[in-house]
């Protein structure tokens, strides 16, 4: 998986932290859609790796010594997961898990991120509705990399550059402890979606049995499993209803079970580099970082 941490803040990241930084394979990145912010991206990192990972301890650092602001509506928290070896049906039956965990898993996150316009629920996004639809109407594959789905908070479109799709739902974290525990919790996911063959068995599930399966997957110490457990499942009605009228349809029936299992959900365009014991490749070009030591 890969990482994403948004921050605003008014320090200096010294150069020392830089320097930790870059050796531990974390990008600092100034972000103009944000006001003095940064942006964090890690390397990938294996699931099983992840709390033991070198990058950690500086990203810390320099989120302190930014004097990073929590809670701001600007910032967000965004994980990467590998798809690369999976079918577009799998990662549409993936999709189909999160929206039905979704408006549960907002709960967790600050107000604000409800309506949210860059990272928009099932129920906020009638066009990525009608992607999905569309998609099991129809007897093709659709266009993976149409930006115009970028800002759901489920996003397919790395799928077509990275092989990845981004999870955007969470707001700024300036705790990393909380961080590697949502990147766990996102990676949850995808292992709970390896149980269902197709949309219509997640469907099948009632939403509190769906969330203990859910849970059961978390680490008891998990900081977000403590907070799932004061809130009550809610789920989608628009989703149930208009996906699976689609998934129900003659064309899904015959291309979805005949050839989607074939359909890989690769990049379509290689944009690999080569960094050993990875694995898989996120990033185009070398990990650098950009002068952000100035007071801001």
């Amino acid at each position: 998986m890969g990482i994403e941490i948004e921050a605003e803040g008014t320090g200096r990241i010294s150069d020392d932290t830089m320097i930790e930084l870059d050796n531990n394979q974390v990008r600092a990145t100034a972000d103009g859609s944000l006001r003095n912010g940064i942006e964090f991206i890690t390397s990938p990192i294996s699931a099983a790796s992840l709390s033991e990972h070198g990058c950690w301890k500086p990203i810390a650092k320099a989120l302190k010594e930014m004097r990073a602001t929590d809670n701001s509506v600007r910032t967000s928290t965004h994980v990467h997961l590998n798809m690369r070896d999976r079918t577009f049906l799998d990662v549409t039956t993936m999709a189909v898990v999160y929206w039905s965990l979704e408006q549960t898993l907002l709960r967790l996150c600050d107000k604000f991120r409800r309506g949210n316009m860059f990272a928009l629920s099932i129920t906020d996004s009638q066009t990525m509705l009608d992607f999905i639809t569309n998609a099991f109407n129809s007897d093709q594959m659709p266009n993976l990399s149409n930006n115009e789905h970028k800002y759901s908070s489920f996003n397919f479109v790395p799928l077509s550059r990275y092989g990845t799709v981004e999870i955007r739902i969470m707001h700024g974290l300036t705790d990393v402890d909380k961080v590697i525990d949502w990147a766990l919790l996102c990676n949850a996911i995808r292992v709970l979606a390896n149980g269902f063959a197709d949309p219509s068995e997640v469907m099948a599930v009632k939403p509190s049995d769906l969330l203990d399966r859910f849970m059961s997957l978390l680490h008891s110490e998990n900081y977000w499993k403590f907070r799932l457990k004061e809130i009550d499942p809610t789920y989608s009605l628009a989703l149930s209803r208009e996906i699976m009228e689609a998934w129900a349809g003659p064309k899904s029936k015959k291309f979805w079970q005949e050839s989607g299992n074939k359909t890989y959900a690769r990049p379509l365009v290689d944009r690999t580099l080569e960094m050993p014991e990875m694995d898989f490749k996120y990033a185009e070009e070398p990990f650098t970082t950009v002068d952000i030591r100035e007071d801001i």
